[in-house]
C-alpha cells in the first residue's frame, strides 16, 4: 500500500473513531480484493471502505468485490482523499437515528455507495 494511501486511511479512521465508529481492518484469508475496512457507526450500521492513493481507482478484483457487495445493497465507498473521507464520516454520523436526548440531524442525500 503506498504511503499516501496509508496516511489517508490512518487519518480518516482516526477521525471516525473520534466520532464513535469502529474501524476494523478486514483481511479475508484466501480471498483478495475485499475493501480495506468496515466502518461501524455507534448504532451498528456498517459500510465498507476501500482506500486508494489520490486519483487511483480500484483494480479489477476490487471492482468485482465492490460489485458483489453493492448488488446486495451493502454500501461501499472508495476514498482517495482525506477531506472526502472526513466529509463521508460526518454524513454517516449525521444520518444516525437520533436517540432520546440527541439533536435531530437531517439525513444526507445520495445513493449510499460510490463504486
Amino acid at each position: 500500500m503506498p504511503l499516501l494511501e496509508k496516511k489517508i486511511e490512518r487519518r480518516v479512521c482516526h477521525y471516525a473513531r473520534s466520532k464513535g465508529f469502529l474501524t476494523p481492518k478486514i483481511n479475508v484469508v484466501g480471498e483478495t480484493g475485499w475493501p480495506d475496512r468496515l466502518l461501524i457507526d455507534p448504532d451498528g450500521w456498517c459500510v465498507w471502505v476501500e482506500f486508494k492513493a489520490p486519483g487511483k481507482k480500484p483494480d479489477a478484483i476490487q471492482t468485482y468485490r465492490i460489485e458483489q457487495l453493492t448488488s446486495r445493497r451493502i454500501p461501499v465507498f472508495v476514498i482517495d482523499d482525506e477531506e472526502y473521507g472526513i466529509e463521508l464520516i460526518n454524513r454517516l454520523d449525521s444520518a444516525r437515528v437520533p436517540k432520546e436526548g440527541d439533536e435531530a440531524a437531517p439525513v444526507p442525500g445520495g445513493s449510499g455507495s460510490v463504486p
